[in-house]
């Protein structure tokens, strides 16, 4: 099934970016206050496979979206006042978030299409942005 594939490729893919500790299907390990994983991590799922009409005849088409949950600790202060040194453990997540959408855009002939980025806003102690990404295929 073509999930797998994504999913085992997307991990593939993660795993050769230093930095991230932790890599896994995304079963709500960051949804709780108390995450039991290795941070920073990266939380893949497949959101949603729909028909993609753009497919002719008896071939069957497939557009999929997949979503790269990336959480971490926050520790650091990154008013204007704080110290450089505490901003560049912020700027090194930001950086890792940039890694992991570069190298996953540009894996496997850029199947993987850019969807977007968004900042989740937490009440807990973590940062987290969500990378989406889709796919096609036919069947």
């Amino acid at each position: 099934m073509m999930i797998k594939r994504i999913l085992n490729s997307i991990e593939t893919i993660l795993s050769t970016i230093s930095g991230v500790r932790y890599i896994d299907i995304d079963w709500g390990q960051g949804d709780s206050e108390r995450v039991a994983v290795k941070m920073p991590c990266a939380l893949i799922d497949v959101k949603e496979i729909n028909k993609d009409y753009r497919a002719v005849g008896i071939v069957q088409g497939r557009k999929c979206t997949v979503e790269i949950r990336v959480i971490d600790i926050n520790t650091t202060n990154t008013s204007a006042g704080a110290p450089q040194g505490q901003k560049e453990v912020y700027y090194a997540y930001l950086d890792l978030v940039e890694r992991i959408e570069g190298a996953v855009s540009g894996a496997e002939g850029n199947r993987f299409v850019f969807e977007g980025l968004n900042r989740v806003v937490r009440e807990d102690h973590l940062r987290e942005m969500v990378i989406r990404y889709s796919i096609s295929w036919r069947e």
